[in-house]
């Protein structure tokens, strides 16, 4: 078996993908979310689909007769058996063009129904917690391009299988009824032939059909990452117009592509071996069928027969031996997309056990050096809103945190996801409502990862984190460095994340807070889609005002703002945090500038060796009135 290792850009090579058990196994496992229940619309629309298929494989019987019977009515000069024939042979053809065309709609039906299943089934696991994190940045399963794979993959392996279901499970029934009719007319050695010819040439097919599962993996990837290096530049096009670096993108731009049409090419070659094969078989069977009808004929078994029936007789049994033939040749014929098939449930197996195994994952107490302290120890891996840890009241009084008290570390060390070497080593800090911190550091220090360990986004290995039912979605709110821009209206931007407006808040009120009164000019209304990307009309000031619009309309206790004043000027910045203050919204800043000093009670300076220093900011916090 010829097989070639796929490997990423970084050069590890990567499993070798064939058509073998393992991708046998996850198209079973895919089966079984194609198909939920028994009971279900989609079996009994797939019912439905056999039931037509098995229609069209009987009028396919009665209209591949047809010619035997026009050789005999035109043999014998009956015009009366003509035209008798010939109304006959009209409504077969009839019956079997609605026969194929029901099985063609049903069959597209099908894809649709399974696209939905499938595509559901992905997005749930993929958008559940922080599984789409851990897959694109944390890397886990070394998973490429999950949006083609939920995308683009599921669609193509949905549609080809639904046009070949039907033949697959219909083949065996007509293989065997055509193998019992040849048997009629050869004897044994007509199936013996057939089936020779069809055991070698299915051999052949899955030699050459190995080496074209592993190319369509390889394809898929590359066609994401060529795809996707062309969403870089549309999403980043001013800033690449900045530094004038269309060069250097039109370089990297060729460079995917030529990657790209090398595999193509590969892909080409071997499926033209693969094509060589299938027409070779195809013609070949025809010529077959000839050769096992001839010997009955000149052993003289229809001697006494006229020519007129000898002809009628022929044309009958050759069909029957073509169309046995035929039906090995379409088996043959499905190997281009078996192979198809067969690459992309490789791709599509391989998200799902990822995701399963990612949803395996659960929160369990996890061993410390310190057994003595009375916090519980916990591997941190959820979002926030499902995360809580014991109630409060189950502890001694002793032992119950401050009531205002929302996180409490002890010695607590921040890994990154690779856990070579400690951020920040052994922190202790309490964060509660009603005292702000400002965490400073140099770039890298840990700052944000700080906050990804709060939030769950990076794993809890060492130290005791104790977080009251006060951290939850409710109470919390974080304002990020790069803002996250949908897709809508202004509206949907502000309420974000929330689908529809809850609270009585008047937007226009916020949006003038925030000093984007401007913006309101270039929307009718509000409540209005816009034909443009907010991502390329914003400015990044913009964008960190709309950040704080969001803010100001959810209004939480405590906010987490990761450089969110970072293309501001310190007189907006002032602004802004002089609001969060008169809606006493506790603040946990990260940033640089001294003039944040004034809005926190305390400063949290990281050195980025693993130290740190945690102080009172000896001026009393600005007080708004």
């Amino acid at each position: 078996m010829v097989e070639t290792s796929v490997c990423h850009e970084s050069g590890k090579p990567q499993q070798k993908y064939t058509f073998d058990l393992l991708s046998w196994r996850r198209f079973c496992a895919i089966l079984r979310i194609l198909f939920p229940s028994l009971l279900s619309s989609i079996s009994a629309l797939f019912l439905l689909l056999l039931v037509s298929a098995v229609g069209e494989q009987i009028f396919i019987y009665f209209v591949g007769l047809i010619p035997s019977k026009f050789y005999y009515v035109l043999g014998y000069q009956d015009l009366a058996g003509f035209l008798q024939e010939t109304w006959k042979a009209l409504l077969l053809i009839i019956c079997i063009a609605l026969a194929k065309s029901s099985k063609q709609y049903i069959s597209s039906l099908l894809a649709v129904q399974w696209r939905d299943l499938l595509t559901s089934y992905l997005q749930h696991f993929y958008l559940k917690d922080i599984n789409y994190y851990k897959i694109n940045v944390l890397q886990v399963g070394q998973i490429d391009n999950p949006d083609q794979r939920i995308a683009d993959d599921v669609n193509q392996l949905c549609t080809k299988f639904s046009s070949m279901v039907a033949l697959l499970v219909i083949s065996p029934f007509t293989i065997i009824y055509y193998t019992v009719k040849v048997i009629e007319v050869t004897g044994y050695v007509g199936p013996l032939c057939i089936y020779s010819f069809f055991i070698l040439t299915n051999f052949i097919n899955k030699f050459i059909m190995s080496p074209v599962v592993n190319l369509k993996v390889k394809l898929d990837r590359q066609e994401g990452e060529f795809r996707f290096k062309h969403m870089q530049i549309r999403s980043h096009s001013e800033t690449i117009a900045f530094y004038q670096a269309a060069s250097v993108e039109h370089s990297s731009t060729d460079h995917k592509l030529s990657t790209l049409l090398n595999t193509l090419r590969n892909y080409v070659n071997r499926e033209f071996w693969l094509q060589v094969s299938m027409n070779v078989c195809d013609y070949i069977g025809s010529i077959v069928s000839y050769i096992i009808i001839a010997i009955p004929v000149f052993k003289g078994e229809y001697s006494h027969l006229s020519p007129q029936d000898i002809s009628s007789l022929v044309s009958a049994n050759s069909f029957v031996c073509m169309y046995l033939i035929y039906s090995f040749t379409q088996l043959i014929d499905l190997s281009n997309q078996v192979s198809d098939i067969a690459g992309l449930s490789h791709r599509i197996g391989e998200l799902m056990e990822v995701l399963q195994e990612l949803d395996k994952d659960e929160v369990k107490p996890q061993k410390e050096s310190t057994p003595k302290s009375p916090l519980p120890i916990f591997k941190h891996q959820k979002l926030i809103n499902e995360y809580s840890d014991e109630d409060d009241s189950k502890l001694p009084k002793n032992e119950r945190m401050r009531q205002n008290t929302v996180i409490e570390l002890m010695n607590v060390s921040v890994f990154p996801p690779d856990g070579k070497e400690a951020l920040i080593k052994d922190l202790s800090l309490v964060i509660s409502f009603g005292r702000n911190i400002l965490i400073t550091g140099d770039t890298g220090s840990g700052k944000t990862s700080l906050l990804r360990l709060l939030f769950g986004l990076w794993p809890h290995v060492q130290g005791t984190i104790h977080k009251s039912n006060l951290f939850n979605t409710k109470n919390m709110f974080t304002l990020p460095q790069k803002p996250y821009l949908i897709n809508g209206s202004l509206e949907d931007q502000i309420i974000y994340p929330d689908k529809k407006k809850k609270r009585n808040e008047n937007l226009l009120d916020v949006i003038k807070l925030v000093g984007l009164n401007k913006l309101l000019s270039r929307v009718q209304d509000i409540k209005d889609p816009v034909p443009w990307s907010w991502n390329n009309v914003l400015t990044p000031g913009e964008m960190q005002r709309i950040s704080f619009a969001r803010l100001f309309y959810h209004r939480p206790k405590l906010a987490f703002l990761d450089e969110s004043t970072s293309a501001l000027s310190v007189t907006t910045e002032a602004s802004l945090y002089e609001q969060c203050l008169a809606y006493d919204i506790t603040l946990v800043s990260v940033g640089h500038r001294d003039s944040l000093r004034q809005y926190h009670c305390a400063e949290l300076k990281l050195y980025g060796n693993g130290s740190w220093i945690l102080e009172n900011i000896s001026a009393n916090i600005l007080t708004v009135l």
